[in-house]
């Protein structure tokens, strides 16, 4: 009877904890393209042609059939969405597009689970302005090409998905203007809880891309370290600004904290600093605690009061015991005599 007892205990703890315990999961590609490299930072001479490769692979399980294409892009907000510009004739500053020619058709089969290398070849003008130009070559897929072609195979997908490869080219043989400043740091002067949010545009105003590194150190009152978070790595294209989101310290802070900005960019490691300071008050937990002790020093104060009375009392009682007490001795004295 005890070893099915024992059996049924040892069944059901195994099953509460074959329950609670996750269940394994095994990673899967479903993006349906990828490239490689997704950017590519490629040096040029001015009027020197030059080579340059891209590689798209087809993630999917059936044939994929689509256009390999060039194309400009744009910058549209400041988290660095790529937007890429159909029209030809909307040429962007730093345009690069006309610089380059495919080798191969631009109608590409991509088998299933295989790649396809695509070569590039890019002729800069003689003349250059600028230190920066950009450009994309993508590939965009065709899924009714695959029915036309009645090969009894589905689209990879259903719907027409484009994936590129950025090419950031650079002018050899000028000077590069990087340049960079803090566009803008918003944070809020007066907090009741922690962290502190803290949010930073860094802008390019350089003609080259750049990519900063730096931190947000926040320190006390009394200069003491409480934090550091670092400045997350992204490029910023010319002209643009990017936006970096950080949280510094804990929930229970209280006083006023600097937070102290740094970021360094370029070929030089130039430098940006900045400061600002927040207050952190939890007030509605100070206004408790001040309502408490008034409270407690309330009735402190006339407990004491009470017990300083009572004693007044006894001290006079005791006073008049004592006189009695002295009547009665000389009544007594007086009697003997």
């Amino acid at each position: 009877m005890k070893k099915k007892l024992f059996i049924i205990i040892a069944f059901i703890v195994f099953a509460i904890l074959y329950a609670l315990l996750p269940i394994p999961s095994f990673a899967q590609d479903t993006a349906a393209y990828s490239v490689f490299p997704a950017v590519q930072d490629i040096k040029v001479t001015p009027g020197v042609k030059t080579r340059a490769q891209v590689q798209f692979r087809n993630n999917s399980d059936s044939l994929a059939i689509g256009t390999v294409k060039v194309a400009d892009f744009i910058i549209t907000d400041k988290k660095g969405t790529t937007q890429i510009i159909e029209d030809s004739t909307l040429k962007p500053t730093y345009s690069a597009s006309s610089w380059i020619t495919l080798s191969d058709t631009t109608n590409v089969a991509i088998p299933a689970r295989q790649s396809v290398l695509i070569t590039m070849y890019i002729t800069p003008p003689p003349v250059l302005t600028s230190c920066g130009y950009y450009a994309m070559v993508y590939y965009e897929p065709n899924p009714a090409a695959i029915k036309r072609l009645g090969t009894g195979q589905e689209a990879a997908t259903s719907v027409t998905t484009k994936i590129g490869a950025l090419l950031n080219f650079v002018a050899q043989g000028r000077q590069c203007n990087e340049n960079m400043s803090f566009s803008q740091v918003n944070f809020p002067s007066f907090l009741e809880y922690g962290p502190i949010p803290l949010s930073i545009d860094l802008a390019n105003n350089g003609d080259i891309h750049l990519s900063p590194t730096g931190y947000a150190t926040l320190t006390n009152l009394f200069g003491s370290y409480v934090d550091q978070q670092n400045l997350p790595d992204r490029r910023i294209f010319p002209g643009k600004i990017k936006n970096y989101e950080l949280s510094l310290g804990h929930k229970w802070m209280f006083g006023r904290y600097k937070i102290t900005l740094l970021a360094s960019y370029g070929s030089n490691n130039q430098r940006l600093t900045d400061t600002v300071y927040v207050w952190v008050l939890p007030w509605r937990v100070m206004l408790v605690v001040l309502l408490t002790l008034v409270i407690l020093f309330v009735l402190g104060r006339n407990f004491y009061t009470k017990l300083m009375k009572k004693e007044s009392v006894l001290e006079e009682e005791i006073t008049e015991e004592k006189a009695e007490i002295e009547k009665l001795r000389e009544a007594l004295k007086k009697r003997k005599d």
